[in-house]
């Protein structure tokens, strides 16, 4: 595939070369009419001649483009992230000095020149979400729908990949830091600003969720339903998957019954309870996740609206928690069971100190704990996990009375609470 690439480029400029009508010009291998182009070039106005070269270099600049774009895409296919990552930075910055007029899709020979910066930069932001820069995925990807809105604006992924991406950004605030929460609120004011924008890059680092609801909603309104006029179908992958990422972001908000209305939305019931004992082989591997997700984040919403009975129908049974867990780990990594255990013993825990079961809410607990310790991951993951341990055992503390063992706690040195 590189050997491709550079034939591709190399073809490219020579192709211009016999374009441009100066110098050594080539037809059946035979070297001809340098005269002739000579000639040519001396009868052209001063303007004329300048605009060719301005045409000439912005021509070779968006063949730079393209090739860079197609070396990034060899890379990243071969998992070399980083690698792919720096190339498309290449592409775009050759794309920046094309200038390409909305009403002239040529150059002036008459080959087509069609805008591609729209297209690198959404192979740009994929490839930085990989590599986990949130902040760089999600204004590639605001570009590239404020340059596409027809193509790119009215793709759902796209709307739920900035929505992925801004939450990645707020959780790496969240893990890396030691300080307490920041007051969230989705303040629509914050959406007037252009997406991508240096204000709006400043939002979102400050407080994403507005920018999170915004990209969420969009992306549940283009997933859901067929676009009539065109050959577009639902894509419910999308709208599930949207859907669960606004039920996380309302619980983050302190919308609890907002959070649980998304729950119900994705599992098509009022009676979340139920769902256990449905026909569950109708459903994908990773649609099975999502639902367990879906009922995860209700107990802790029906928690937060004071029924913890109802979060109990969910985790009371131990094979009930097994279901959770295999749902949620939709893999054989060892890694991701040990994680799918640690989520749902949490919830566990955190739902039998609702209802005032101290003994089986530190029971689950300690589950945890031990999972945790067990849990071969990397260091980011790792805070993560200290995060979720400590906020368990520190309520159950809380719950007993024991304020010297929760002071304790936050003393412990485990990060954030």
């Amino acid at each position: 595939s590189l050997k491709l690439c550079a034939e591709a480029r190399t073809v490219g400029k020579k192709s211009r070369a016999k374009t441009n009508g100066g110098g050594q010009s080539e037809e059946n291998g035979f070297a001809h009419n340098d005269d002739d182009a000579a000639a040519a070039n001396g009868n052209k106005t001063d303007s004329t001649a300048i605009e060719e070269d301005v045409e000439t270099q912005m021509a070779n600049d968006y063949d730079e483009a393209i090739y860079y774009n197609n070396l990034a895409m060899v890379h990243q296919s071969a998992g070399k992230i980083h690698v792919a990552s720096h190339y498309y930075s290449y592409a775009i910055s050759y794309m920046e000095n094309v200038q390409l007029p909305n009403d002239n899709y040529f150059w002036t020979d008459g080959v087509p020149r069609p805008n591609v910066t729209a297209d690198i930069l959404n192979n740009a932001s994929l490839c930085a979400f990989q590599a986990h820069d949130y902040k760089r995925a999600y204004e590639c990807m605001a570009h590239c729908v404020t340059l596409s809105p027809s193509i790119f604006g009215e793709r759902a992924r796209c709307w739920f990949r900035m929505a992925q991406s801004l939450i990645g950004i707020y959780a790496n605030q969240q893990w890396t830091t030691n300080s307490t929460e920041s007051i969230l609120s989705n303040d629509t004011s914050l959406l007037e600003c252009n997406l991508g924008s240096e204000d709006d890059m400043h939002n979102i680092s400050t407080n994403p969720f507005p920018r999170i609801s915004s990209c969420l909603e969009k992306a549940q309104n283009l997933s859901s339903a067929f676009k009539e006029g065109t050959d577009v179908d639902a894509d419910l992958e999308c709208f599930e998957a949207s859907t669960l990422s606004l039920a996380y972001a309302k619980l983050e908000l302190k919308d609890a019954a907002g959070a649980l209305e998304m729950c119900k939305v994705i599992l098509g019931t009022d009676n979340i309870a139920a769902i256990a004992k449905e026909e569950r082989s109708k459903y994908t591997s990773e649609s099975l996740r999502r639902r367990a997700m879906a009922r995860l984040y209700a107990c802790e919403a029906f928690c937060r609206l004071g029924d913890p009975n109802s979060a109990l129908f969910i985790v009371e049974s131990e094979s009930s928690l097994q279901c959770l867990a295999s749902d949620i780990s939709a893999s054989n990594s060892t890694q991701h069971d040990a994680y799918a255990q640690f989520a749902t013993r949490a919830t566990a825990s955190g739902t039998f100190s609702s209802t005032g079961s101290l003994d089986r809410s530190k029971l689950h607990a300690s589950m945890t704990s031990r999972v945790a310790e067990n849990l071969a991951a990397d260091k980011t993951k790792g805070n993560v996990d200290n995060v979720f341990e400590k906020r368990v055992h520190l309520f159950s503390r809380l719950k007993e009375g024991d304020t010297d063992g929760a002071i304790a706690i936050l003393r412990s040195g485990m990060g954030r609470v």
